[in-house]
C-alpha cells in the first residue's frame, strides 16, 4: 500500500510539472560512508577581454564550502564522511586564460583551469573517475535538461582498481555514497552591465572531455548545486540546486534550502 502511494505521489507531481529531485531511499542507505567532491569558482566578468580570477578568495571560499557541507551532513545525522576532492574549475577548458587578481588588483599573470586541485588519493586513474563523475553531476543538476530524476541514467561506478601501473590508492570503499557539490559565483561588473543591458554572462567553456559546457550567469547570478550518488550501482539518489552562493548563508538558511537532503536520523 505504501509503495503504491509513493508511486502515485510521484505520478501526480510529474503530471503537475513539478521537478522530481529525490528517489525513495532505503532507511539505512545514508549510514554508508559518504565521499565529498567540491568545486568552487568565483570570477569577475569585467570590461576587459579576460575574466578575472582571485586565487586567494577562491581558496578561502572553498574552505567555507567545506564547512557548509559539513554542517549540512551533521544536521542530517551523517557522521561517516570524508572530503576527498577540492577543486576550482575542474571541468573548465584548461586552455582558457584568466587574469590573475590579488587584493583587487590585476597582475601581469595569466592562470588556467583548474585553478585549484587537491585530492587525498594518489592515484591518477581513480581521480579521473571522480572528475568524470563530477562532469556528469553538473548535467544531472540541470532542472532544465532533466526535469525528472528517473530520466537520468546511472553514473559509472567508481572503483579502486589499479590501472596503468598507477600508485595504489588509499583504501576506497566502492559500496559508498558520493556527494558532488559546486558553487559558481560570477560577478558582472557595473560597466559591463551598463554596456550590454542583457544576459551577457553566458559563457561557453569547453569541458576537458571535449564537450561544451554552457554557464549561464545573467547579471552575475550565483548558483549552488549538490548531487548524491549511490556508488554501489551508480544510481542518482537526490539533487538540489539553489540560485545563491551557499558559502554566504547562515546555518538556518542553509538547512531550510536543503531540507530535502536525505537524512540518516
Amino acid at each position: 500500500m505504501y509503495k503504491f502511494a509513493f508511486i502515485l505521489t510521484f505520478a501526480l507531481l510529474a503530471s503537475c510539472g513539478k521537478p522530481l529531485n529525490v528517489k525513495q531511499i532505503p532507511k539505512n542507505l545514508m549510514s554508508k560512508k559518504v565521499y565529498v567532491v567540491l568545486d568552487y569558482v568565483e570570477y569577475r566578468d569585467d570590461i576587459g577581454k579576460l575574466l578575472n580570477y582571485d586565487q586567494h578568495t577562491n581558496s578561502k571560499r572553498l574552505k567555507s564550502l567545506q564547512t557548509q557541507i559539513e554542517n549540512l551532513l551533521i544536521e542530517k545525522g551523517i557522521t561517516n564522511y570524508q572530503f576527498i576532492f577540492f577543486s576550482s574549475g575542474i571541468d573548465f577548458n584548461p586552455e582558457a586564460n584568466f587574469q590573475l587578481v590579488s587584493n583587487n588588483e590585476e597582475l601581469d599573470t595569466l592562470i588556467n583551469p583548474p585553478f585549484i586541485f587537491s585530492t587525498v588519493f594518489n592515484n591518477e586513474a581513480l581521480n579521473k573517475q571522480f572528475i568524470d563523475g563530477f562532469k556528469i553531476a553538473q548535467e544531472a543538476a540541470s532542472f532544465k535538461k532533466y526535469k525528472n530524476v528517473f530520466d537520468i541514467k546511472n553514473f559509472p561506478v567508481i572503483s579502486n582498481h589499479k590501472f596503468d601501473n598507477s600508485p595504489k590508492a588509499e583504501e576506497f570503499e566502492t559500496n559508498s555514497i558520493i556527494l558532488y557539490s559546486r558553487v559558481m559565483s560570477p560577478e558582472l561588473s557595473f560597466g559591463k552591465k551598463f554596456i550590454t543591458a542583457s544576459v551577457t554572462g553566458a559563457l561557453t567553456l569547453a569541458a576537458t572531455g571535449g564537450s561544451s559546457m554552457l554557464i549561464t550567469t545573467p547579471y552575475g547570478l550565483a548558483y549552488s548545486n549538490m548531487v548524491l550518488i549511490n556508488n554501489e550501482n551508480g544510481e542518482l539518489l537526490w539533487r538540489g540546486r539553489v540560485g545563491v552562493n551557499i558559502t554566504h548563508l547562515n546555518k538556518k538558511k542553509l538547512f531550510q534550502l536543503f531540507d530535502a537532503f536525505p537524512s540518516n536520523l
